[in-house]
């Protein structure tokens, strides 16, 4: 399955919704990613594909640390899954792969 590209998601959940933009390239060594929330480039870890699931781990500043770990089942050019944040309830994710591919 091909995931390579720009995903413009959103997760949202009882108390927030975060915003990204995520960045999936797959190169000679695997995939590799970076997340972008507001002014925040993060590198993705553990950025895994299994058929059609994608997940990663993804590190968060803001005023408190935190680490973000999404999955997400990929149709075509639509994601939707789920984020978990620490002790934060789960945030449902939704968003689409944009036409502009990345290099």
């Amino acid at each position: 399955m091909d995931v390579h590209g720009t995903w413009v998601l959103t997760a949202s959940g009882p108390h927030d919704r975060i915003h990204l933009v995520v960045e999936v390239r797959t190169g000679p060594d695997g995939l590799s990613g970076v997340a972008t929330v507001g002014s925040e480039r993060v590198a993705l870890a553990d950025l895994e594909l299994n058929g059609d699931r994608l997940s990663w781990i993804q590190p968060g500043t803001g005023p408190l640390p935190f680490e973000l770990a999404v999955g997400l089942r990929l149709r075509g050019d639509i994601a939707t899954g789920h984020a978990l944040a620490a002790d934060a309830p789960p945030m449902s994710v939704m968003g689409t792969r944009s036409s502009a591919k990345v290099n």
